[in-house]
């Protein structure tokens, strides 16, 4: 039975609010749209359906639950069921909850009880899996009184989410009161089987253009020229092992962009912390490939990101294709939202077609969703048209050779004509979950791919 409160409850939400067999619809905004799910095809892991009841408690401190106020705790709560799971897969950002019923509680909390649907990327052949769900999740760190994660592990309120385990010894969060146990069953979701990178639609005015970020692993440094053997950075080392196969083994001519032609190209501040960059040619039948590389700290928490920050922006906007190595920053470092918050500008997607490659830990969870809605226009309601992401849904490490597969494959295509399929791209090399998501609506080649040379990378 729909009570009067949830009556008044249902129609002031600000959106889509399900209750029992009542609902109502409105305008959403962007950022609060369920896109529906673009299909993924990934090496050693599949796309899965998922579906599970639970409940959440909503302070009252909040006011009275409102849909938008119940699905940013759901939200909330949907991180920690990602740090539970993240050792075995990835849980992706956009999906659906209906609200059953809820009770007031003796204190005036609120208890909602709530179904969610969604999605992510498991190991192939995994039928169900084990979510841990918080059912007071904005009260999970202050009652675990450090005992509820690894001693080992720098955790903090802020990223407690993603490394509690509230099955560990001692840790005093009480099953059934704090946060709720649920077997999940998996139903495989169908992978795309044959499809490719829109190579023609890269190419614009004769020039493919791509931009490669190499995040610093550190977050110390004091020297930034990835040249210089002396410095020891991982990410230091993946920019010179991408470097050295463009420059050594593809023949691509490079020169080292000085610093006041960064900061003119990409509108940087003066006191802003510069990058190091080199800007790499090749001439091909099919016009000039001209390739970015920078290699700069990203952290978002780190004061000398904003270099990166600002080139972020101008790469959206200008490049058909962007590859990412470095840290994640448990979806904190190329959080488009915050970055512009902080930054008090906007990023703004160019139209044409695009491939952006996350070369990161679990990006399939923090980013996919984000950059597609950016792409998001009244005749592309998924924004999965003019957008293709290739990323991992487990963690990743530094030094991965699937960004020099992908480059080889646009490389291949300009020189010789070749077209290789993505699935082809991704097989060769399976790891960390690496996979492609937004290919489906891609058109089909006239000619099909050889098969890629093999990497000999040292």
């Amino acid at each position: 039975m729909v009570t009067a409160f949830l009556k008044k409850l249902f129609f002031s939400s600000t959106c889509l609010l399900a209750i029992g067999a009542f609902s109502v619809g409105c305008a959403k905004k962007v950022d609060d749209a369920v896109i529906e799910a673009p299909s993924y095809f990934g090496s050693g892991a599949n796309e899965a359906s998922f579906s599970f009841d639970a409940r959440i408690i909503v302070p009252e401190s909040t006011g009275k639950p409102t849909e938008h106020s119940i699905y940013n705790s759901v939200k909330y709560a949907m991180k920690f069921v990602l740090g539970s799971v993240h050792n075995n897969g990835s849980v992706y950002a956009g999906f659906k909850i209906k609200v059953n019923d809820f009770e007031t509680l003796p204190n005036g909390d609120y208890k909602v009880f709530y179904n969610l649907s969604g999605k992510g990327v498991f190991k192939k052949d995994l039928t169900s899996i084990k979510f841990n769900i918080p059912i007071t999740p904005d009260k999970l760190w202050s009652l675990s009184k450090y005992k509820c994660h690894q001693i080992d592990e720098e955790t903090d309120e802020g990223n407690f989410w993603y490394t509690w385990d509230p099955e560990k010894n001692q840790c005093p969060l009480v099953k059934d009161e704090h946060w709720y146990q649920a077997i999940v069953q998996l139903v495989a979701m169908p992978a795309t089987a044959d499809t490719y990178p829109e190579y023609e639609r890269l190419i614009v005015d004769n020039q493919l253009q791509m931009t490669m970020y190499f995040g610093a692993a550190d977050h110390d440094n004091v020297n930034w020229n990835p040249l210089d053997p002396k410095l020891k950075d991982q990410g230091a080392r993946s920019y010179m092992q991408m470097r050295d196969y463009l420059v050594k083994t593809l023949g691509y001519a490079s020169r080292v962009m000085p610093t006041d032609e960064i900061s003119s190209n990409y509108s940087l501040r003066p006191k802003l912390q510069m990058p190091f960059a080199e800007e790499l040619i090749k001439v091909t039948p099919k016009g000039n490939i001209r390739i970015r590389l920078f290699f700069l700290e990203t952290a978002y928490l780190n004061d000398n990101s904003a270099a990166f920050h600002y080139i972020l922006r101008n790469s959206v906007k200008n490049e058909a294709v962007i590859l990412y190595d470095g840290h994640s920053g448990i979806g904190r470092n190329l959080n488009l939202d915050r970055i512009e918050t902080n930054n008090g500008f906007k990023i703004s997607f160019n139209t044409n077609y695009q491939v952006i490659y996350f070369g990161s830990c679990l990006p399939y969870a923090y980013y996919t969703d984000l950059f597609f809605k950016r792409k998001i226009t009244d005749t592309d309601p998924n924004g999965t048209k003019n957008l293709d992401i290739l990323a991992y849904a487990k963690e990743a490490h530094f030094g991965n050779v699937e960004n020099l597969r992908l480059v080889l494959a646009f490389d291949d295509y300009m020189l010789k004509g070749i077209k290789t399929s993505y699935q082809k791209i991704i097989t060769e090399t399976p790891k960390d979950f690496f996979g492609v998501i937004g290919d489906e609506d891609n058109n089909m080649p006239q000619a099909f791919s050889s098969a890629i040379p093999g990497l000999n990378i040292n």
